[in-house]
């Protein structure tokens, strides 16, 4: 077991973390750790200079809660899902702990980053919160959104609802349709992902 794993495939590495889900071998969270350790480090850095709230935050506490999300992300880590997905998910569970961790500060800072960007957290007004309360459907969105499964429009509406953090209402509104129209819509486009995620 103890081989070069800085080189391991995603799939060896998809592999492990299904062997470690039945297991909880101790030994073997460590390799994965060990793993992507290094990734996690550079999560740390670039988050604390993309987002002001964190600047000023100690890059060992802001470590210490990676490395918890990662153990969130190797339990939860979807069987039917890609190994190339391995990366933009623990990227999405370490951001998410983040500002889950920091929510209260978030709103103090004026940052031109949209604090719903890639649709981690909606938008707090908006009380129907089906289309978005699964991660996965969350990454999908995000990493493929070039999808060509998708057309232009439903692109676009994906694009309003998490990315630019647009409400139901207010999508509904630059639509010039009803608010349950757009729910269904983009619950039919979030299907279309995630089958897309699980091949």
């Amino acid at each position: 077991m103890f081989e070069d794993f800085i080189n391991w495939t995603p799939e060896k590495c998809k592999k492990l973390i299904l062997e470690y889900q039945q297991t909880k071998n101790k030994d073997l969270f460590s390799l994965l750790l060990a793993r992507y350790d290094r990734y996690l480090v550079n999560l740390v850095w670039k988050f604390r200079k993309n987002y002001s709230f964190l600047a000023n935050e100690s890059g060992a506490e802001l470590y210490q809660i990676a490395v918890v999300a990662f153990a969130k992300f190797l339990e939860k880590f979807k069987k039917k899902a890609s190994s190339q997905l391995i990366i933009p998910v623990i990227k999405a569970y370490v951001k998410a702990a983040f500002f889950s961790a920091y929510n209260y500060k978030r709103y103090e800072y004026n940052s031109e980053v949209n604090p719903s960007v890639f649709g981690f957290f909606q938008d707090e007004n908006d009380k129907d919160k089906e289309e978005v309360e699964n991660l996965e459907n969350r990454l999908a969105v995000h990493f493929l959104l070039k999808s060509q499964v998708l057309t232009k429009k439903e692109k676009a509406l994906l694009k309003m609802r998490f990315i630019k953090g647009l409400t139901l209402r207010q999508i509904a509104r630059k639509r010039h349709k009803s608010k349950v129209f757009v729910h269904k819509r983009i619950k039919k486009c979030l299907t279309k992902l995630k089958k897309e995620v699980k091949k």
